[in-house]
């Protein structure tokens, strides 16, 4: 679109038609400055995630004004968030850091992984083994674990226990189902027949059972709160 000519015309006519023609030319600009400050704005915010996620700590603690629209039971059961307990020693004092402890309300089921009999004898001189010590951990999602033994997989592959929850809110029901694998067909088994509102983290696998069951499929807030925090971090 040609620019304002050095010298305005005379005629009224050509006077209003050009200041229309500057009027569309204002528009236009308007907004592709508009676009160009929107992308700017957006590839700033990528690169502040991008830098964030390279090399500041990968926490995603927010605000406890935030933090409390993922405050559920679920959430703090998977031990995801890493808290500080004070611990005092000799002349100074530190922070010993781990794992959150699961909920003393969380139901517990011991499994105990026992050696069989003709295990429990040393081979080289017959004589009868003895327990020297024990490691002893919690696990409530489709926890990878090794099995010995079992047929047509190799002793360091993964197996999987998967876990649901369910029922009446005053009586929960907490199963766990042993499965060489975490396929697609797994969730179809485990969920034959159910109807109603399922809620899962982000694994793909559980889109045929939603699919075949009719389910309402609901979001894992762990994720979602994920999300809040790469926003917290690209502003």
């Amino acid at each position: 679109m040609p620019n304002v000519p050095k010298q305005l015309p005379n005629d009224i006519d050509a006077l209003k038609a050009l200041v229309a023609e500057q009027d569309v030319r204002n528009t236009q600009l308007d907004q592709e400055n508009a676009r160009l400050g929107a992308k700017v704005l957006s590839l700033q915010e990528q690169l502040n995630l991008a830098l964030a996620r390279r090399y500041a700590a990968s926490s995603e603690k927010l605000s406890p004004d935030q933090i409390r629209l993922f405050n559920e039971a679920e959430v703090e059961a998977q031990g995801e968030p890493v808290e500080d307990e004070a611990v005092t020693v000799p002349e100074h004092s530190r922070k010993k850091r781990g794992r959150k402890k699961l909920p003393d309300a969380i139901p517990r089921v011991d499994v105990v992984h026992e050696l069989s009999a003709e295990d429990q004898v040393c081979p080289h001189d017959g004589a009868s083994l003895t327990e020297i010590g024990e490691v002893v951990s919690e696990q409530m999602d489709e926890t990878p674990v090794q099995v010995l033994k079992e047929p047509d997989k190799r002793a360091q592959s993964k197996s999987y226990l998967w876990l649901q929850r369910g029922g009446p809110p005053d009586q929960p029901v907490v199963l766990y189902d042993y499965d060489p694998g975490r396929g697609a067909g797994v969730p179809l088994r485990l969920l034959e027949g159910f109807r109603g509102y399922l809620q899962t983290d982000g694994y793909d696998g559980y889109n045929a059972a939603v699919a075949s069951n009719g389910l309402v499929h609901m979001g894992c807030m762990a994720h979602a709160r994920r999300k809040f925090s790469d926003a917290v971090k690209a502003q």
